[in-house]
This record gives C-alpha cells, sequence and structure tokens, in this order.
C-alpha cells in the first residue's frame, strides 16, 4: 500500500507541476525480487506536450539503491547483470568519452568532482 501511494504522489506532484498535466495512460507490470514496473504518459492541458514516466516500484526493507561508476559505457542491460542488480537506469550526464559531469560518488568514494555548467 505505501508503494502504490508514493508512486501515486509522485504522479500528483508530476501532473500539478507548473502546467496542468493529466494522465493518458499508465500501465503496470509485476517484476522480480518484489520491483514492480510501471510506465506512465503524461500529456499537458494543451495536448502539444507529452511526457513518459518509468517506476521502478519498490520496498526499501528488501531493496538497496546504489551509484554505479560505468568508465567503459558499457550498456546498462550489460552492467546489471555484473553488478547482479534486478533494476536499473541511466542518470546523470557524460562528455563524449563516458567521462560524467558533475559530482559523482560511488561506492563511497568520489569518482569525479562538482562541475559547474560551462555557458
Amino acid at each position: 500500500m505505501a508503494k502504490r501511494n508514493a508512486a501515486l504522489l509522485l504522479l500528483a506532484v508530476a501532473a500539478t507541476a507548473h502546467a496542468d498535466w493529466t494522465i493518458r495512460s499508465t500501465d503496470s507490470k509485476p517484476g522480480r525480487d518484489g520491483i514492480a514496473h510501471r510506465h506512465v504518459v503524461l500529456e499537458n492541458a494543451g495536448g502539444n506536450e507529452s511526457a513518459m514516466v518509468d517506476l521502478a516500484i519498490f520496498s526499501a526493507k528488501s531493496c538497496t539503491l546504489r551509484v554505479i561508476d560505468n568508465p567503459t559505457g558499457e550498456t546498462l542491460s550489460d552492467t546489471m547483470p555484473r553488478e547482479k542488480c534486478a533494476a536499473g537506469v541511466n542518470g546523470g550526464y557524460f562528455s563524449s568519452d563516458f567521462a560524467p559531469i558533475g559530482l559523482l560518488i560511488s561506492g563511497g568514494n568520489m569518482i569525479a568532482p562538482l562541475q559547474r555548467a560551462r555557458l
């Protein structure tokens, strides 16, 4: 129940942020290891913009969140089994040679320092 409420809270925040967004469609699929996948399509009131949100719904009691450094730029589908992950998401920004842009901490170690954007 708490997982469902957290997902609904996220969707409610997204739906009321800056523009009037509504949920156009949602699809949920049970996963393995207590993780469920939810795909949500949002559309703004004017209908000229849409956003897709993919959620991994899990219990913090049974799962651990980690940041994994990927200096070789391998795909997420290759990284997940190697790191024994049940779910994964790409995150952050990277240069063309896969170096992280911005602060990156993995395993308690600073991999890349905070950098300010250059315009």
